[in-house]
Parts: C-alpha cells; sequence; structure tokens
C-alpha cells in the first residue's frame, strides 16, 4: 500500500500492486509485441534491429529505414519517366506499351500525373519523324485525355506504317 497527500487533510491510500500489475502487463504485452514483429523479419534484419528495447523504439525505426527506401523508388519511377525516350527503331505500340507500365507503375506507388501532362509528355518525346503529328497535338482542346492520345497514336502509327509501305513500293518499280 502507498499513502499520499492530495491536500492538506486528506490522505489517500493506492493500491501498489494493482498499478504494479498493470506495468508487468504492459512490459508483457510490448514483449510480445516487439516478439511479433522481430519473428516476420529475417536473419539478417532480425540481428540488426533486435537490439531495440521496446516495440516502438522497433517499429519507429524500421519505419525510418525503409520509409527511406520506398521514397528511393518512387524517385525511381520518376526517373525512369522522364529517361524515357521514344525511337524510330522500335515500333510505336511497344513503345507506348513501356511507357504506360511506367505510368501504371508510378500509379501504384501513388505518383499520378494529371492526363495533361501524361500528353505533354508524351508528345515531347515523340521523334523527330513525328513532328508534324505533335504541333497538330499541341493545339487540341484541354478535353484531351491521356487514352484520347494513345487513341491517336496508334492511327497515326498505322498512318505512318501505310506511307512508309507505299513508299518503298514506289522504288520497287
Amino acid at each position: 500500500m502507498r499513502y499520499y497527500r492530495t491536500s492538506s487533510s486528506d490522505i489517500v491510500q493506492t493500491d501498489v500492486t494493482k498499478s504494479s500489475t498493470t506495468k508487468h502487463n504492459l512490459f508483457d504485452k510490448d514483449i510480445l509485441c516487439q516478439g511479433h514483429i522481430l519473428s516476420a523479419l529475417s536473419d539478417n534484419i532480425y540481428k540488426i534491429f533486435c537490439h531495440t528495447k521496446t516495440s516502438i523504439e522497433l517499429w519507429e525505426t524500421l519505419e525510418l529505414k525503409y520509409e527511406s527506401v520506398e521514397k528511393g523508388l518512387n524517385q525511381y519511377s520518376c526517373e525512369k519517366m522522364i529517361e524515357f525516350q521514344m525511337v524510330d527503331e522500335k515500333s510505336i505500340s511497344n513503345q507506348i506499351h513501356e511507357f504506360e507500365n511506367i505510368v501504371y507503375d508510378m500509379k501504384l506507388k501513388v505518383i499520378v500525373l494529371p492526363n495533361i501532362m501524361l500528353v505533354a509528355f508524351m508528345i515531347s518525346k515523340l521523334t523527330s519523324s513525328w513532328i508534324d503529328f505533335a504541333q497538330s497535338l499541341k493545339h487540341k482542346h484541354e478535353g484531351f485525355t491521356f487514352d484520347d492520345f494513345l487513341v491517336c497514336l496508334s492511327i497515326e502509327d498505322k498512318h505512318h506504317f501505310s506511307q512508309k509501305y507505299l513508299q518503298k513500293s514506289d522504288f520497287s518499280f
């Protein structure tokens, strides 16, 4: 039992065993929680983090370490988009698919760009052989979505392919 004074005349009696039991329960729960977290880690990572004193310290340390890794992956996705370059040697459909995969990867990481930015970005990545098409797209209205752009690009790709085929057939005579 523990006694303490709340005012000059009142003396309050508290049960020390209850408060110490509560502390032991919290300590046991903390150890249990820490054990669950540590058991989910691989051996190499376990060796690094097993020396933490509480589950909260362990969790905050893990968050700090792996949050920075996630940010690095987000930067990598953005760099992939920036470094993406279209070339005449590859088919347009394959390059579009590659770009769509980059955009999808970014969406999975909750990096969402507006349609107008995606369209403008793709227009800027078109090769010099597509300059006329790129100029015509720059004057489209604001409601032009990325999907609309991909449809137009696909149609224009077929047109380019037919023009190349016609030019080759003209030279064969």
